[in-house]
């Protein structure tokens, strides 16, 4: 059974490992490790909401884009990539609780 509270459980989970590149990468660089994986991985969680089509909704003042992808952007253009990757979260999480082999008896 779809209980809110497992969902909510599932989606805190997926939530935090689709935002972890941005809260670890600078931990990692403050450190003096070399987190060449990281900052790929981070590239990779800026850039991923663009290259679905986000860009369309902002202007060229908004975000500069570079060889790269994301170069410079607003606040309001990274709330919205945290909050694509916080929309994702919450479809994976009902993905998974719709094809999950334990059901809850309550």
């Amino acid at each position: 059974m779809f209980t809110s509270n497992r969902f909510f459980r599932r989606f805190l989970i997926v939530a935090l490992v689709l935002n972890l590149p941005p809260l670890v990468t600078p931990v990692f660089i403050q450190l003096g490790l070399e987190p060449v994986f990281l900052i790929a991985l981070l590239a990779a969680w800026v850039n991923a909401p663009f290259w679905l089509g986000l860009e369309h909704f902002f202007s060229d003042q908004a975000v500069a884009f570079s060889a790269f992808g994301v170069q410079d952007a607003s606040m309001m253009v990274w709330l919205s990539i945290v909050a694509f990757w916080l929309l994702c979260a919450g479809v994976l999480a009902a993905i998974s609780l719709a094809f999950s082999r334990k059901r809850c008896v309550e």
